[in-house]
């Protein structure tokens, strides 16, 4: 019994000896804070133990910590994809901007210039809220009775005059495609720039000598006023005569330029008379002149007179420019020049279109009956008639007789005027037929400013000198005057945009040559702000 005891206890000893041997492992449980603390207190005391958090308090703020982070990284990556994609968009755009910010400005002027009744250029164009200036230079004769009997002319000049021309236009019809209307032009004369209208001086008496060149031209283009020629030229002497109009007059100033009534043309209405009985036929312009009321001058003395119907076009497409001339006068050609020259068409020197590239521009002037060409300056050929372009303008028989003149005729109702540059610039043919002429680049070549972006002068100056083509009249007894082209006098039309019109000219400008440049700039410097701070290190 006592052996059976003994071994009993001698197995107890050696299953605990063994159990103490065997070490379990240890297990770290992932902790429930919820179920712990309110459901199994006990346990959740063990699991926190095991888990080395001494208190709950701890426990909630480790778990608060770990969500908190989890939640950022999340936070972290959505914007950082917003950043990618809000940065990649600013690319795109900018990129898209540089190609396309030319085509968006040029289609958004273009859309505003056009004549329609309600744009925003028709107010404008009908009243320009900036006049233009002309200056006048008169040319007086000084040696006037020594030319009638055949020496060369000597010239003085006097001037300027100067007026401020504010210009109205009147719209009568609108079509599809143009638009029909007179324009008003008012003249202020301006004292302070200019010598006194007072100023006299020694001149022919050219409307006189206008009306007997034309009764010579009937005369030698009718057969029967050729037959009855003696019996007309008396007749035209005896009017002289009882009118009292003399050849060389002393006019003042005033005169030249505001118009005069010439006491010779009242009586030319009853010449014509009988000369119509006979059935002879007359140019339609002599035909509707009103001689009874009929003023002579330079210029000023239309102001406030209405044009006759002119037609431009109202938008650029289809090949013509946005105010461009379509007819003037209601005619598309001038029949006396030879073609292309005769061609009433082009530009009105208000638009030139835009993105200009071309070396050279020209407008259509009815003053001069022809087209201006300006390369940066005006183009010093433009009365060179051994110039290719310019022989289809020449109206004599031979091109040495049109050197340094244009007949502009056609224009002035068949008046024996002609155009030139100042002082015969460019034409030492010409300069040697009269004295006292001092041709200068600066003073007498004119020039236009063009935004080339936009097409639009903003700064010109455009000068014509207007000569009288004289003959021999034998029929007064003019038969030893020179045949000549004299100077009558010479204009210069000058113009600057104004504020506040410059300033917009500026930004428009400056938004074509630099726009693109500058949305690029800005596109490039905020992305690569953003990638600085997207890879800088925290």
């Amino acid at each position: 019994m006592s052996k059976i005891s003994k071994s009993s206890n001698q197995s107890k000893q050696l299953f605990n000896e063994k159990c103490s041997i065997i070490s379990m492992p240890k297990i770290k449980v992932i902790p429930l804070p919820e179920l712990i603390d309110h459901h199994e207190p006990f346990l959740g005391e063990i699991i926190r133990k095991i888990s080395s958090v001494g208190n709950v308090e701890e426990f909630d703020s480790i778990q608060r910590i770990k969500a908190k982070q989890k939640q950022n990284r999340c936070w972290q990556f959505l914007k950082s994809t917003i950043q990618i994609i809000i940065i990649s968009a600013i690319a795109l755009i900018t990129l898209c901007s540089y190609f396309v910010f030319d085509p968006m400005i040029s289609d958004a002027i273009e859309s505003q210039l056009n004549l329609d009744q309600n744009s925003s250029m028709i107010n404008a164009w009908q009243h320009p809220s900036y006049p233009y200036t002309m200056k006048f230079y008169l040319f007086g004769l000084k040696n006037a009775a020594d030319f009638l009997r055949g020496q060369r002319p000597i010239l003085v000049e006097y001037g300027p005059f100067v007026y401020h021309v504010d210009t109205k236009r009147t719209i009568t019809k609108w079509k599809s495609e143009s638009i029909q209307f007179t324009e008003q032009a008012f003249f202020h004369f301006d004292p302070n720039l200019s010598l006194p209208l007072g100023t006299e001086l020694t001149v022919l008496n050219y409307p006189l000598l206008t009306a007997l060149f034309m009764v010579k031209s009937m005369i030698k283009e009718n057969s029967i006023l050729g037959f009855l020629s003696p019996v007309v030229q008396n007749v035209v002497a005896n009017v002289i005569q009882s009118s009292g109009e003399k050849i060389i007059v002393q006019r003042q100033a005033l005169d030249l330029l505001d118009g005069h009534r010439v006491k010779f043309l009242k009586n030319v209405q009853r010449l014509l008379k009988p000369i119509k009985a006979l059935g002879i036929t007359f140019n339609s312009e002599l035909e509707n002149m009103d001689f009874e009321h009929y003023s002579f001058g330079f210029g000023p003395q239309n102001s406030g007179h209405k044009s006759e119907l002119n037609e431009h076009y109202r938008h650029t497409k289809n090949g013509h420019l946005f105010d461009g001339i379509y007819k003037i006068a209601g005619k598309r050609k001038l029949k006396d020049f030879r073609s292309p020259c005769n061609e009433i068409n082009g530009s009105s020197g208000i638009f030139f279109g835009m993105h200009l590239t071309a070396p050279e521009i020209s407008f259509f002037s009815n003053s001069v009956c022809r087209k201006i060409l300006v390369r940066y300056s005006v183009d010093i050929q433009l009365f060179n008639s051994t110039y290719q372009p310019n022989r289809c303008y020449c109206l004599q028989p031979k091109l040495s007789k049109c050197q340094g003149w244009l007949d502009t005729s056609p224009c002035l109702g068949q008046l024996r005027v002609g155009a030139s540059l100042p002082h015969f610039y460019n034409s030492f043919r010409r300069q040697k037929t009269v004295i006292g002429l001092q041709p200068d680049y600066s003073k007498h070549i004119g020039y236009l400013d063009v935004e080339p972006n936009i097409g639009m002068p903003i700064n010109g100056r455009i000068a014509v000198q207007f000569n009288m083509r004289i003959s021999s009249i034998p029929m007064i007894g003019l038969q030893s005057i020179r045949n000549t082209i004299l100077p009558m006098f010479w204009a210069e039309q000058s113009n600057t945009i104004q504020t506040p019109m410059i300033y917009w000219l500026m930004i428009i400008s400056l938004s074509f040559n630099y726009g693109k440049y500058f949305i690029l700039f800005i596109g490039t410097f905020i992305t690569l702000i953003w990638f600085y701070r997207f890879f800088e290190k925290p």
